[in-house]
Order: C-alpha cells, then structure tokens, then sequence
C-alpha cells in the first residue's frame, strides 16, 4: 500500500511540475527579436511585448565600468491611421489605431549602484547593459483584425558629451529623444478573442517592407576613456620605491550628472571614486618609479571630461629637472624642481575611447650652484697640494744631496 501511495505522489507531483511549467510558458513576455520582426501567420504570441532598451558602452578595455547617471522616460501613443503596408508577399492593409498597452514609463542607469559592461568596439550585451520597455496589450480590445500602429517616443535627462546616439538611440540632432514604430498584427481568433501574430519595430512611419527600416531595439551609445599615470626616475636608484604625490583632478562640468570612476593602484584593489559637484580631485594619488610596475589608473571617464595631473617633489635636499608627456607625445620642457616644489600636466579633454596617459620623468640633478665643482674640488685641491708638497719634497732632498 505504502509503495502505490508513493507512487500516487509521485505522479501528482509530476503533474504539478507539468502545470506549473505550462503556466511559466504562458505568462512569459514575447521577447523583440533583434531583426525587429517576431511571429508569423501561423503564430499566437504572448501579449506582452519586451523591447530591449541597450546603452553600447565603449572604453579601450574590455572591462566593467560604472553606468552613466541617466533616465530615459518613454511615451507609446496610437499611431499613423491609413498607412498602407505590404508584406513579402504582396498583401496589402492599412494601419489601424486603437487603445495603448500598459507600461512602466521609465528605464534608468544609476552610476552609483550598476557595473555595465564595455569594450573597445562597444558592449551592448552584457547583462547590466540591456533593460526592456514592456508593452502589455492584454487589456487592449483591437475589435477587428488588422495592423495596429503605435508610435513610440524615447526621451532622456542626460545632456552634454558622453552620451551619443546610437543606430536607433537618441537623435543626433538635440541628443534628447528618440521615435520608433510598432506595428502589432491581429487576427480574428472567435475561440481565443483578439489573437497577436506579429510584432515589427522599425523607425519609418511608413511601408514596413524594407528590412533596413526595421530594428530590434532602443539602443545607445556611452563612450569612456582611462588615465594612467607613471613614474620614470633617471641616475637616482637609491629613491626607486619613493611614492611620488599625484594630485589628479577631473573637471565634469560639460555633463549634467555627476558619475563614478574605478580607481586602480599598484598594489591595491580596485576601489570606486565619485565624481561630485562636478569636480573629482584625488589628492592622496601617489607613484614610484617603474612605468611598467607602478602607476594609478582611472577607468570610465566620459568623453568631454578635462584632468589635470600635479606631481610633487617630496624628497627632501634633491634636485630633479622634471618633465611631463601626454599620451605619449612629445616630452615637456625639463625644468628643476626643489623639494615641494610642483609640475602640473597641461589640462586634457578625454577623448572618446582612448587610453590617456600621463608620464612624468625625473633626472637627478647635484643639489650645487656651481655643480660638480663643488662636490669635487675639495678632492681636486688636496690631490694637487699633495703632488706640489711631493715635488717640493723631491727638490728638497736633491739639493740637500748636492
């Protein structure tokens, strides 16, 4: 009896498992295929359409950089009445009009809290990169079967540099918003009421039937950029491990949200820096020599940014001549530097997707207004006054003899 009981359960179990899994399919949302057309005469399609909303972000490094501060809020309106659209197969309909689908009106980024991933040809499909705008039409009655339009519009806070259009992201024109077009297929199904077969995303109020108008998402481009900054000492190996101070300072002022840096030091984890009212200084930034070993890096600067990068001479009773090259250009002038004395890098305005960099190089120089002549000459005298008190000896002792 026990042995049929548990197999009583264990089919009961099975059976609920089976519902269960059913009802996942049936309640989950139509995701918009990347050609931007999903369905066909033949199917019945879930009612909630997710469209991926994509922020393509760039850096010169495959890596995790943090979000931009922004906020995009979206409107869906009925569309074009009357436009006549033709499919592959020369069948032809006219658009119709009819109620909006429930939706969340905004998609945000949040710098503070999302990592988005990023590369140098652009990453638009790492997980924290890609949210949906969810269209809920079960609550629309279309009423008869046809095409339905649905004009979407994309508008966003963010302004300034940093933040560019993408294929089908914010118009280039103002950098604020964004339109594309839903054209939702219906079918008369008297069993199941109003049946979607079809969704296709394109940006032309018009015929749909030219592939290049049809796209499968909001997407937008985030460009970056890194700063390293190294350390090159020359003819002073006795200060190799000196931790040379780097006042390293960003000016976000072209940019109306303030944003989040990854921050990596030699020898340290990475941590995170925030940009604040517009200014970000890090005045605890130090470096040793060794361009190779030793440096600090800033990674995730959006294009537009400006540095500026003073380094300190902290070693007490010596002289470097100092000079600077950025991006690895053309070394600066070499001027001497006392102890405390400073040399500040010329400000730099990041440029999208681009490893900046900033090398300064310290060659010693002997702490003396007259140079080596000093350091020397006291040998120089008692070996001369040596060799005349010698000679004068030797012509002593001759004329003794004679």
């Amino acid at each position: 009896m026990k042995h049929k009981a548990y197999k009583r359960i264990a089919a009961l179990v099975l059976v609920l498992m089976l519902v269960f899994a059913l009802s996942a399919t049936a309640f989950a949302a139509q995701e918009m295929d990347s050609s931007g057309v999903v369905g066909s005469t033949s199917a019945s399609l879930d009612k909630t359409l997710n469209i991926p909303v994509k922020l393509k972000v760039y850096n010169p490094e495959t890596v995790n950089v943090y979000a931009p501060n922004i906020t995009y809020t979206f409107t869906v309106a009925a569309g074009s009445d009357g436009k006549e659209i033709t499919d592959s197969d020369g069948v032809k309909a006219k658009t119709k009009t009819a109620a909006v689908p429930t939706y969340a009106s905004t998609l945000s980024w949040t710098s503070a809290s999302t990592l988005v991933g990023a590369s140098s040809s652009g990453d638009d499909s790492s997980t924290a990169n890609v949210q949906n705008l969810a269209l809920d039409f079960s609550g629309v009655t279309f009423g008869v079967a046809g095409v339905y339009r649905y004009t979407i519009t994309e508008s966003a806070t963010y302004t300034g540099t940093g933040v560019t259009a993408g294929e089908t992201g914010l118009d280039t024109a103002d950098n604020t918003k964004h339109v594309l077009y839903l054209d939702v297929y219906v079918k008369d199904d008297t069993a199941a009421g109003d049946t979607i077969y079809g969704y296709v995303l394109h940006t032309a109020d018009d015929d749909t039937t030219t592939s290049s108008t049809k796209v499968g998402c909001f997407e937008d481009e985030y460009y970056t950029s890194n700063l390293k900054v190294t350390k090159t000492l020359v003819g002073d190996a006795a200060k190799n491990t000196n931790q040379f101070p780097m006042n390293v300072a960003f000016d976000a002022s072209s940019i109306t949200a303030g944003f989040h840096l990854v921050t990596r030091k030699t020898g340290t984890n990475a941590t995170v820096s925030t940009l604040a009212d517009k200014t970000y200084t890090d005045a605890a930034a130090a470096v040793a020599n060794g361009a190779t070993t030793n440096y600090i890096e800033y990674v995730g600067i959006p294009t537009g940014v400006t540095f500026t990068v003073t380094e300190t001479n902290n070693v007490q009773g010596t002289t470097y001549n100092a000079q600077y090259a950025i991006d690895g250009g053309t070394a600066s002038t070499a001027v001497p530097k006392y102890y405390n004395e400073t040399l500040a890098a010329t400000t730099t305005t990041v440029a999208e997707n681009t490893a900046h960099t900033v090398a300064f190089t310290n060659t010693l120089a002997l702490i003396s207004p007259t140079g080596v002549v000093l350091r020397v000459a006291p040998y120089v005298f008692m070996m001369a006054a040596g060799i005349f008190l010698l000679t004068l000896s030797r012509r002593r002792r001759h004329a003794a003899e004679d």
